[in-house]
């Protein structure tokens, strides 16, 4: 799954490199443990390589299901044959394409993302929020520097003094290859930083980001896949969507479901009450999923549509139900009841000219 990582001839020597990463045990055992407070039943490791953080972690959670995945199939092999449990499988998969109609408890990777450049991160996060259950755990162990540069640069050059360590085995070829590897970490496309990551972590959806360990440059980093809507009962028509949290004015509230795309023959087909969740934007006719599909129509909407969202026109405080302004929607002659009962209801709802 590391398209760039340390390559096959520098795993061969992941024993003596290990050696210039004195925290790495300390790391995999926080990591494992923090994993057991959650209790969880299944969890997915994006980039397993040899399999040593997996096995920590299965050694403080015996009961979990493991599903270990890595790109390289030499590196599965070696794997399985480091792991022989009955609550462990392995993948050959790609992070990058991975797609999984199930959600893990828990979702995790050990020293990948800095591999990628910076869209290839986005998409791996993205990939690994999919896979993961809403309320489930996201927990990573990587190269996140802080965003004060003097502290990053000393905290390099402490780990670039490390490698004098290979001087001393007789390895210079190996100290240089691992000198080019930290420089290809520290280019502008590639190296994590505290507070624009977690600024990426959010745009994917992941909340409740913390950092829970740091050493030197080494972070355990965990974050959660919450709720941002429920839905339930409301006040104005059937079901409606609300706030499970505070949102500021302009942020995505509901991200819309694209997917199901319709025709004008294909509208007609369909049934009285499904009808009743095709939108029509952009020239195009959507049968809208939950939870987009649930938002009421208000003629004092706290929402407006953008790019196939609903963003917050002003702030909404959570508990508030999300409400949209149906008038916006471009079907043709749309015209419908309202019932809303804002003040400034206006009774009918018509698509504006």
């Amino acid at each position: 799954m590391v398209k760039r990582g340390f390559g096959k001839e520098l795993n061969k020597d992941y024993a003596l490199i290990l050696k210039t990463w004195p925290y790495e045990k300390e790391l995999h055992t926080k990591t494992a443990l923090e994993i057991q407070k959650f209790n969880a039943k299944s969890f997915i490791e994006f980039g397993c390589g040899s399999g040593e953080a997996t096995a920590f972690i299965h050694k403080y959670n015996p009961g979990m299901k493991i599903l270990a995945t890595d790109v390289d199939p030499a590196v599965i092999s070696n794997a399985k044959h480091f792991l022989k449990s009955k609550n462990i499988f392995f993948k050959v998969a790609d992070a990058l394409k991975f797609r999984t109609d199930k959600g893990y408890d828990v979702v995790s990777s050990s020293h990948v993302i800095h591999n990628f450049g910076r869209a290839k991160q986005s998409k791996m996060l993205k990939t690994m929020y999919s896979a993961l259950r809403t309320g489930g755990l996201f927990i990573i162990k990587d190269k996140i520097l802080p965003d004060d540069p003097v502290k990053r640069e000393r905290l390099w050059q402490r780990q670039i003094d490390r490698f004098k360590l290979y001087d001393e085995y007789g390895r210079p070829d190996l100290k240089k290859k691992m000198l080019e590897h930290e420089a290809k970490d520290k280019s502008p496309d590639v190296i994590l930083i505290e507070t624009p990551f977690r600024k990426m972590l959010e745009s994917v959806g992941f909340r409740d980001v913390k950092i829970l360990l740091r050493k030197d440059r080494d972070v355990i980093l965990t974050a959660r896949k919450t709720f941002d809507v429920i839905v339930k009962r409301s006040k104005i028509e059937g079901r409606g969507v609300f706030a499970a949290r505070d949102f500021k004015k302009g942020e995505i509230v509901v991200k819309w479901d694209v997917s199901h795309r319709l025709t004008a023959k294909d509208v007609k087909r369909l049934s009285i009450d499904e009808k009743k969740y095709v939108a029509y934007m952009d020239h195009k006719y959507i049968l809208m999923q939950p939870p987009a599909r649930y938002v009421n129509h208000s003629c004092d909407a706290n929402t407006y549509a953008k790019d196939f969202c609903d963003v917050a026109k002003r702030d909404i405080k959570k508990g508030e139900e999300i409400t949209g302004d149906y008038s916006e929607d471009e079907t043709p002659g749309f015209e419908m009841k309202c019932n809303c009962r804002s003040r400034n209801c206006k009774g009918i709802i018509r698509r504006k000219t």
